[in-house]
């Protein structure tokens, strides 16, 4: 089963596409697709994580119901131990803190049992980062290779994620 990081981007937009189900108001596009992937998740057609950071604005706002059927739907995904070593190689690619946080959770984060290394994807409306990202591609692909090379099991398998819109997960899911 694949195994999906959603971006604080996505998160925000189910979050305030499921208040406006519950109090019954039209849903924007962007809200409509971001609910479609959460149910994809909940019927088990993949596995949907978040970022700690994530994780703890969401549990300031765990009173509204909205954001507990989200966080029901999702998983955090772990730190492990080169993490911190690729994020600091993503920032000379010109990648946000917050962004070069993500990519290097996607690359080597795991879940609670261990039985991850990584994700298939990273699912988000952030087009600056989706562009960064595809500019130095090929380039992130040579360095990791370079640095996993070195690393023991499973870290010497780690590899990009891709990173989608909302809309491009959904078809990859059909």
């Amino acid at each position: 089963m694949p195994a999906y990081l959603l971006d604080k981007s996505v998160a925000r937009r189910t979050i305030e596409g499921l208040a406006r189900v519950r109090r019954s108001q039209p849903l924007y596009p962007e809200q409509v697709v971001c609910l479609t992937l959460l149910y994809a998740g909940a019927r088990d057609r993949f596995t949907a994580y978040i970022t700690p950071q994530s994780l703890h604005i969401m549990e300031r706002l765990s009173a509204r119901d909205e954001v507990r059927v989200f966080l029901a739907e999702v998983e955090v995904i772990q730190v492990t131990r080169y993490t911190r070593r690729w994020d600091r190689r993503l920032h000379e690619h010109g990648f946000t803190r917050e962004d070069a946080a993500i990519l290097s959770l996607s690359t080597f984060g795991t879940d609670l049992a261990g039985g991850i290394l990584g994700v298939d994807a990273v699912i988000t409306l952030d087009f600056p980062f989706i562009k960064n990202f595809h500019t130095h591609k090929t380039t992130l692909n040579r360095r990791l290779r370079a640095m996993t090379r070195q690393l023991p099991a499973p870290f010497r398998h780690a590899s990009l994620p891709e990173l989608w819109q909302p809309t491009r997960a959904l078809a990859e899911l059909s």
